[in-house]
């Protein structure tokens, strides 16, 4: 295997899930709830499906809390089993020529340990093959 020569450091730096987006609750006390689901009437088309709409100003004050923690991208996703979504905070940069040197060196190191791992496995066969001549 080659050298690397550019590389992308990933860093996970901040994660949260929404509380849940039941959007009804945004509109309606818990007894009103309670005492009769309000009907959903939805008018137009949706893009994605059973996704559930959530405040922006809500997300943006968890994109300003992970950007505040230093992250530089976001990843969200729609948990499947319940209406809430999944926040992930990264720091994603190109990788500063020293970091590349030391993950060079961590891939080295661990080419070298396993050829030593292989040709002990090797000896051991060739000694086991010896005995069975003999």
């Amino acid at each position: 295997m080659g050298k690397i020569k550019n590389m992308i450091i990933r860093k996970l730096l901040s994660f949260k899930e929404t509380e849940d987006l039941m959007l009804n609750y945004l509109f309606f006390t818990e007894e009103e709830i309670d005492e009769s689901y309000p009907e959903w009437v939805e008018k137009g088309t949706t893009a994605w499906g059973n996704n559930t709409p959530m405040p922006i100003d809500d997300a943006l004050q968890i994109i300003q809390e992970m950007k505040d923690k230093g992250a530089n991208f976001i990843e969200m996703d729609f948990h499947c089993d319940h209406q809430t979504y999944l926040f992930s905070g990264f720091e994603i940069y190109k990788a500063s020529d020293e970091e590349i040197e030391k993950e060079n060196e961590l891939k080295e190191e661990a080419n070298n340990l396993l050829t030593k791992k292989k040709i002990k496995e090797l000896k051991e066969q060739l000694d086991k093959l010896n005995n069975e001549v003999q």
